[in-house]
This record gives structure tokens, sequence and C-alpha cells, in this order.
């Protein structure tokens, strides 16, 4: 298993995505739910919680039925920290 560091995820940041390719998947690369968890440092009943109550966009699926979180959704998890450790 792969482990997601912060110098791959500053690469794979949606700041080098155009919206278009984020949201239309064209190849880029797609983060599983316990990868988003430790590099943000939230639990999965957190993330799924902000999913949940529409503060990020529902991630797609893969063929498991599995999240898998695109730059969109990283913009929005890193926006919602930022105003969650501004509000500290």
């Amino acid at each position: 298993m792969t482990i997601l560091t912060h110098e791959y995820a500053e690469r794979a940041s949606p700041q080098n995505f155009t919206p278009n390719e984020t949201i239309m998947g064209s190849g880029f690369k797609r983060f599983r739910t316990v990868e988003i968890c430790k590099l943000y440092d939230v639990s999965r009943a957190t993330l799924f919680r902000w999913e949940r109550e529409g503060l990020i966009t529902e991630p797609p699926r893969d063929w498991r039925n599995w999240r898998t979180y695109t730059g969109r959704n990283i913009k929005e998890i890193q926006q919602l920290i930022k105003t969650r450790n501004a509000g500290r």
C-alpha cells in the first residue's frame, strides 16, 4: 500500500487542476478515504459527516463503491480545515 505524503499531495493539490479536468476525472490521481484521513488528520466519521451535511461535494465512487476523492474534494476539505483552524 502506498502512503500519501505531504509532498505528493502538494503536487496533486487542486491548484494543479483545471475545473473541467477535476470534475471530469481525466486520469488524475484520486485519493482513497484512508489517504485523506491520514493527510489531513481527520477521522472517517468527520469526513463522512462533512459529506452528509453538504460541506463537501459527494466524491465519485469506484467499482467497489468506495469513495475516490478528487482535486475538487481536496480543495473543499482544505477550505474547511482552514476555516476550522481560524476559529481556534
